[in-house]
């Protein structure tokens, strides 16, 4: 399970990002909670609950909650007045109050209680706008917990704890925007300032931490084994896409080190298999601010656990598409079929302006929209290559099938 947070950005739908995408906006839901918590570990225990010693003379009354069910406590009172106890049922997701004990099963347990940082409880020295700690999380062993701290502005601090030594393995101060622990050990971190930012990787055990690529749109597969995103530069054209599967622990598709490219419409197989994408050539002249499109756009598909990459179709006189629109959400499969477009290439060259993605002929190139000819249409089968006419396509072919994961929001763990 994860911990989101909301990002939303303006003026920015097309690839090549134009002057207008100037400015960023990030936001996060965020769920009041405690100061301290005794935490539910490995083994079945016994949860008692402990504070810190106060810095006022009467603390006030907090809340806790958390994004998804947990072992956070709801109401937050103070132990010198509360002692009851009771028994619940166990489950995976345990709630409890610093009102209560909770024996989870009659084997005998153990206590751990973690008293959590400064930064998570109001001070007489804290900042205007105190916004207590958030969105706590374990990891599936339940050794590591992580959570966002301190104020809002463009992402919050963040903090991966090792409950068992009692140490902070990760801490940033600002620009966190969500975290995920993953099925394989490691954290996926989201980070960044108001303009961007990127997604990484953490071994919370050797604290190691690995750039994956760019915040950008995408997001899991169907099997959630493996995250494709498709990203851009701040300001200028150009697109890129980058892979990760979590099973295999393997970037399968690093991304390009220069805006050289414009790879995007990033789609994943029905099966969660591969990913394909639109790819095309890019240059750029500084002196002028002139980009240039001197060839042909192909598709190209890329296996998400060896990481091969092939153009499944592509050809010189043609660029093609997939349905008209900038994302995946138009795209309808049939089976292992899926919808083409076509059009004849002509190679373009524009100056960057804040009009540019408002020129057909850029349009055109880039989205397959506002063409001045009409497409031609085809059946494209994702697994061996084979295009067909659309109106020669056998009707066994048009069985829709569920939609695919949406890669068209923007992705956060």
């Amino acid at each position: 399970m994860g911990c989101k947070g909301v990002y939303s950005h303006t003026s920015y739908d097309f690839h090549w990002g134009t002057k207008m995408r100037k400015h960023y906006h990030f936001w996060f839901a965020l769920m009041l909670v405690g100061v301290t918590a005794c935490l539910v570990m490995k083994r079945p225990v016994a949860v008692t609950p402990s504070l810190p010693m106060p810095r006022t003379s009467s603390p006030p009354e907090q809340v806790f909650s958390s994004p998804v069910p947990s072992v956070f406590p709801t109401p937050f009172v103070s132990t010198a007045t509360a002692r009851a106890e009771r028994t619940v049922t166990p489950t995976p997701f345990a709630t409890w109050t610093p009102a209560s004990t909770i024996v989870l099963t009659s084997t005998p347990g153990y206590t751990i209680t973690i008293t959590l940082p400064r930064e998570c409880y109001e001070t007489p020295e804290a900042r205007s706008g105190f916004q207590p700690c958030s969105n706590f999380e374990f990891s599936p062993n339940r050794r590591f917990l992580g959570f966002l701290f301190g104020l809002e502005d463009c992402g919050r601090g963040m903090i991966i704890f090792d409950t068992e030594t009692a140490t902070t393995v990760y801490r940033r101060d600002g620009g966190g925007f969500g975290f995920e622990f993953l099925e394989n050990g490691k954290v996926l971190l989201a980070t960044g300032h108001c303009e961007g930012g990127e997604m990484s990787l953490l071994d919370p055990r050797t604290g190691q931490l690995f750039r994956l690529g760019s915040l950008g749109r995408g997001g899991w597969n169907a099997t959630r084994t493996a995250i494709a995103v498709e990203t851009g530069p701040y300001m200028g054209i150009g697109s890129a896409i980058w892979g990760y599967n979590v099973e295999k622990d393997f970037l399968f598709l690093p991304q390009a080190e220069r805006w050289e490219q414009l790879d995007h419409h990033l789609l994943w197989t029905p099966d969660g298999s591969h990913i394909l994408f639109l790819h095309r050539p890019l240059s750029y002249t500084l002196e002028t601010d002139t980009y240039f499109l001197p060839a042909a756009q192909s598709i190209v598909r890329v296996n998400a656990t060896t990481g091969e990459r092939r153009v499944l179709v592509g050809d010189s006189r043609y660029d093609y598409h997939f349905c008209a629109g900038a994302y995946n959400q138009c795209d309808q499969w049939y089976g292992d079929w899926i919808q083409v477009r076509r059009f004849p290439f002509k190679p373009q060259s524009f100056v960057y302006d804040d009009i540019l993605s408002d020129l057909p002929a850029a349009t055109c190139s880039v989205y397959g929209m506002n063409c001045s000819e009409s497409a031609e249409l085809f059946a494209l089968n994702w697994r061996t290559g084979e295009l067909v006419p659309w109106s020669e396509a056998l009707s066994s072919m048009f069985t829709p099938i569920p939609a695919q994961p949406n890669t068209g929001n923007w992705f956060f763990p």
